[in-house]
């Protein structure tokens, strides 16, 4: 807890006691709210000064309830109060947290119309208040109670949560959330502690003491403490916008390259530090397409031949399984090699072209019938791939290239980047 020490001369911040009483005149009991007798001492709220505990005379012994003492004791919220000797000296009851809540909001009020910050509600200070509260709903009914004491040596300021910069305690006897609040309005002091712009957090603590000279009576205690601001939160640091630390925001493909590692389509490439990057303008080699391949698939069941059916893909390198699962699906034919054999040629660039016949086997070689003029400028009927380019194109997998004049080009032996290839996977999926 954080220490306020009371110093010889003044006190930090303000402490002040607001009491109202009843007085009888000509025979009728008549409401009578009071400032501090004369010889009280109050202090205006003075910046960063220690607040001035005053010294409070003590009430009349001769003060009765409103109605001339007619009728049960007005407890909390205008319940009748128990009256049975065994009740306790004060009482804390649900009324009581209601009717303390209705002081803060009446506070709140008053700061609104001041144009200063509201109040938060903190429970911690509200149960110093409270148990301020308790002790004196039973220490004021003794004759002996020494009203110098109304407040703590240092107004509770030891007791409340720590890291407060400033502190206060205001305090009243009276009957309604009403009377109290409008009796701290009418005191300066009072006033100026409750609307004073440092303070951030308050408690208010109440008890209708159920027996002795202040029966029936809501003895209110408020206590006021200033709390620098928090510090803003830090930022979040923003997601990053890919698994691949190559790839940056408003880049070309780049919702397709994310989408091909969340389908584990792409794994990228591992760095020793574990980072992945995805290497979006690098072109794609046919080993790692025939991945990409049996992956956009779903990575269906298979095992593959202990014998290769490419003389140059040998068992336990790297995507034999994803070779010979594409050669089985007859997506991929190879080339003709030596001794009647067949290559794949693993380490070669796809072509475009390639790409579109790759594309067309995995849908499954659906029927389609060519048109008889190519839409793209450089794909001619007759040259290689052109049913499967032609159908690329139908399927708005590829759009090529359009010219200034609106014509297209396909540019079919042009090797295929690694981000166009995600692009063309992801139009072919959806």
């Amino acid at each position: 807890m954080k220490k306020i020490a009371p110093r010889a001369s003044i006190l930090p911040g303000i402490i002040a006691l607001a009491l109202a009483f009843v007085s009888l005149s000509a025979g009728a009991a008549t409401a009578v709210e009071r400032p501090p007798a004369a010889n009280s001492v109050t202090a205006d709220l003075q910046p960063e000064a220690s607040p001035v505990l005053p010294v409070t005379p003590k009430p009349s012994p001769d003060l009765v309830l409103p109605g001339g003492g007619v009728g049960p004791p007005i407890g909390p919220a205008g319940i009748p109060s128990p009256t049975d000797s065994t009740q306790s000296d004060s009482t804390q009851s649900a009324s009581s947290t209601t009717y303390a809540h209705k002081v803060y909001a009446l506070m709140n009020a008053q700061r609104r119309a001041a144009g200063v910050p509201l109040l938060r509600w903190n429970e911690g200070v509200a149960e110093v208040a409270q148990a301020w509260a308790n002790h004196l709903g039973v220490a004021t009914k003794s004759a002996a109670f020494d009203w110098g004491k109304i407040h703590r040596t240092d107004g509770g300021g030891a007791e409340i949560p720590d890291g407060a910069t400033w502190y206060g305690e205001i305090i009243a006897f009276n009957f309604s959330e009403a009377n109290i609040v409008n009796w701290w309005m009418g005191s300066p002091s009072h006033k100026a502690a409750m609307l004073d712009a440092r303070e951030s957090d308050t408690g208010v603590g109440v008890v209708v003491p159920t027996s002795g000279p202040y029966k029936g009576w809501h003895l209110v205690v408020a206590n006021l403490a200033g709390y620098p601001k928090p510090p803003a939160p830090a930022a979040k640091p923003a997601p990053p916008v890919s698994p691949f630390k190559d790839l940056v925001a408003g880049q070309m493909f780049l919702k397709e390259m994310n989408w091909m590692a969340s389908r584990k389509i792409s794994t990228g490439f591992v760095a020793a530090n574990g980072t992945k990057t995805y290497h979006p303008l690098e072109r794609i080699k046919r080993d790692a397409m025939a991945a990409f391949l049996y992956r956009l698939a779903g990575s269906p069941a298979y095992t593959a031949p202990k014998t290769s059916p490419f003389a140059d893909v040998k068992r336990g390198q790297q995507f034999y399984k994803e070779i010979c699962w594409l050669a089985s699906k007859k997506i991929s034919t190879g080339y003709a090699g030596p001794h009647r054999t067949k290559i794949f040629r693993p380490l070669q660039v796809v072509n475009r072209d390639a790409m579109a016949a790759f594309m067309y086997r995995l849908a499954g070689s659906p029927s389609y019938k060519a048109p008889t003029r190519s839409g793209f400028t450089d794909v001619k009927k007759a040259q290689m791939f052109y049913k499967e380019i032609s159908w690329l194109a139908a399927k708005g997998i590829s759009t090529g290239w359009t010219a200034t004049h609106g014509s297209r080009t396909f540019r079919s032996v042009q090797g295929v980047n690694r981000d166009a290839m995600a692009a063309f996977m992801y139009r072919w999926a959806h």
